[in-house]
């Protein structure tokens, strides 16, 4: 399962159980952005055992990046604090890119798991990837966004 989701994404491994990565093959493809990243979340909360999530992703069909730190409960995932940035034509999207990313790198430092790229292919939403970061510690993770 993990090699045919890796196939899809390009590569990518994340060394989760098979049951993991059919909910992620059962995203694609989704009507919603939002279902994507709220289950996303929720899987890799649950696959990682932690708290939360930091998800970057960049959107081609707003032309944004978002960020947020989403919260997984037996609920599903809840994005409790998020932010966008709207891309700047007359900036590179690697510049601007790089000022999200670096809000993942002050969170990466109290993280408990490694840092994670997933591209996922979508129909509805043109969501090229998602950047994963977990901890243990939701207090310390509200101020670095």
């Amino acid at each position: 399962m993990e090699r045919q989701m890796a196939n899809e994404t390009g590569g990518v491994s994340l060394g989760l159980p098979d049951v993991f990565y059919r909910r992620l093959f059962s995203l694609i493809p989704v009507e919603s952005l939002d279902s994507v990243l709220g289950e996303l979340a929720a899987v890799w909360c649950e696959a990682t055992s932690v708290e939360a999530a930091y998800l970057i992703h960049f959107d081609q069909t707003s032309l944004e990046l978002n960020a947020g730190i989403f919260c997984y409960s037996q609920a599903g995932a809840e994005c409790f604090t998020q932010s966008s940035i709207r891309i700047e034509q007359s900036r590179s999207l690697l510049e601007q890119a790089r000022q999200v990313a670096e809000q993942a790198r002050l969170f990466s430092l109290i993280s408990s798991s490694p840092v994670h790229f997933v591209p996922i292919p979508c129909h509805q939403n043109s969501l090229t990837g998602v950047f994963l970061f977990s901890t243990h510690s939701l207090v310390d993770t509200l101020s670095l966004i």
